[in-house]
């Protein structure tokens, strides 16, 4: 509990200046920079009353600035936006997809096959995947219920699972994994799930 207990107060510690300065900052943000009175209406000038609250404002604008210490505000979307598409592109040489490693163009199935496509596997593996320890655990599935439901109108049945991870390298740390699945009711083959369970 003690633990727990530093961990809420180094959370809440973190918080805290978010807490204090984010009601003041949002204030900040709507109500933008000091513009000017606002526009009265042709036929009449602004009343006293229209001139002391935009006095107001701009003197309540700049007084939020002063706290939270800002000298200017930044220029807005117009000047900061891009335009030009050719800025955009923050990857202009992507590979080509049929072109191997060595710089040999692929002109078969089979060097797609064969070559090419392990590379383009091998590198989303190692980039954007993450690699597979080699030392896994494996785990097993057990049916723990099974309960018939409908979903919308069709009849499915729902298992819920549990995954028991082998902890045999590690005894002193028991993993379950709770996981459902969902199948139709009447399928007349196998059901295919959308994901690995």
């Amino acid at each position: 509990m003690c633990g727990f207990r530093s961990i809420a107060l180094g959370w809440f510690a973190a918080l805290l200046p978010f807490l204090l300065v984010w009601p003041g900052a949002a204030r900040l943000q709507a109500q933008g920079s000091p513009a000017a009175p606002a526009a009265a209406p042709p036929h009449q000038a602004p009343t006293h009353e229209m001139q002391a609250i935009q006095a107001a404002s701009e003197k309540d604008h700049q007084r939020m600035m002063d706290l939270l210490g800002i000298k200017a505000l930044r220029p807005g979307e117009e000047k900061d936006a891009n335009w030009d598409e050719s800025k955009a592109n923050m990857y202009p040489n992507l590979p080509d997809p049929l072109v191997e490693k060595s710089g040999k163009r692929v002109t078969t199935a089979e060097e797609w096959w064969k070559v090419r496509r392990p590379e383009i596997v091998e590198d989303y593996d190692r980039e954007v995947l993450g690699r597979t320890p080699p030392n896994l655990p494996r785990v097993t599935w057990e049916v723990v219920s099974t309960s018939p439901e409908t979903m919308g109108d069709v009849s499915v049945v729902t298992k819920r699972l549990a995954g028991h991870v082998d902890n045999s390298s590690y005894p002193q740390i028991a993993v379950t994994i709770d996981a459902t699945l969902t199948v139709p009711a009447k399928a007349v083959g196998p059901a295919h799930t959308a994901g690995p369970v």
